[in-house]
């Protein structure tokens, strides 16, 4: 009767709602309550007060992070303050047996959301058009409250125009093109380079003090564009380009910007062998932390000051 229940009330698609994740204590006393409940009905009262409070639980006890979760050979990286969220990248594996393959999204990323108290993204950044990071982008606009979905500048694949044809709200996000989200200032750098990773998207991300640089899968050639154009140096995290391929993160590009941490979203025992021990070297300056090894990682924004916590997989 549970099993059946559960079903029927997930297939429901209006007039949810979102509890993130709490301490277990708090569902402890939510059993108590319950029990007392039984037997004295003004509980009720506390129990719905108690209700209300875990629903805005994270609203009330806000702060800014940026999680790179652990996804496989791809990028998904997901960036709130506050109580507004940017995910950049789906990640996507491709499975030619099957006509979808959703796992990702519906096992991971929708999961972890919900459990952050995460009720929609203003923005779902795609950077370009591979599956890898894009592929499970449907199934997250279809399944989740998205109110803005941004491309790359450039050819437009198949994969992007379907998004188009299922969404309304598509825009290009060409160089210079700037918006805030939460604590965050987010700008375009790259242009149309006329080929896929090089005209990945690398948006400069900062809120005065913490700055971040994502890449996408963007090449040296996309890097070499960026530094001839932008003054950009000691950068507090860089998403490393293309998962630590030796395509990406040239030497003149790593020493310029100077990254203390590195994040590489990369897949254990992947066929590409990413990273490269060349990419490595040239990043051996700074932290360097990789989903095949270290699994989702949490970097909170606090006092000015980066708290990191890492999910072994």
């Amino acid at each position: 009767i549970l099993e059946n229940t559960s079903i029927l009330l997930n297939n429901i698609t209006f007039g949810k709602l979102i509890f993130g994740k709490l301490n277990i204590i708090i569902y402890v006393l939510y059993l108590i309550l319950f029990l007392i409940a039984l037997y004295k009905n003004k509980i009720i009262i506390i129990y719905f007060i108690l209700l209300v409070s875990h629903y805005f639980y994270f609203d009330i006890f806000n702060y800014s992070y940026l999680t790179m979760l652990d996804i496989g050979q791809g990028d998904s990286f997901l960036l709130h303050s506050r109580g507004e969220t940017v995910l950049i990248d789906t990640g996507g594996i491709m499975n030619y047996y099957k006509k979808s393959n959703n796992t990702l999204v519906k096992n991971i990323t929708l999961p972890y959301m919900k459990s952050m108290g995460i009720r929609k993204l203003q923005k779902l950044i795609l950077t370009h058009g591979d599956y890898d990071h894009l592929g499970e982008a449907l199934y997250l606009i279809e399944k989740f409250r998205v109110d803005k979905v941004l491309i790359n500048e450039g050819h437009i694949n198949y994969l992007e125009n379907k998004i188009i044809e299922k969404f309304n709200n598509v825009e290009i996000s060409f160089e210079g093109k700037n918006f805030i989200v939460g604590d965050f200032y987010f700008q375009e750098l790259n242009t149309d380079l006329k080929d896929e990773n090089d005209s990945s998207s690398i948006y400069y991300v900062t809120d005065g003090k913490i700055k971040i640089l994502f890449t996408g899968d963007a090449s040296k050639k996309s890097e070499s564009y960026v530094i001839n154009n932008y003054n950009i140096e000691n950068v507090d995290i860089l998403k490393v380009g293309h998962h630590g391929s030796n395509t990406s993160s040239g030497k003149s590009f790593i020493n310029k910007i100077n990254p203390k941490i590195a994040l590489i979203s990369v897949g254990e025992n992947n066929k590409f062998n990413h990273p490269n021990k060349e990419t490595l070297e040239v990043l051996k300056n700074s932290k360097i932390y990789r989903t095949d090894l270290d699994g989702s990682i949490t970097i909170k924004f606090k006092n000015n000051k980066l708290e990191i916590e890492t999910c072994s997989p």
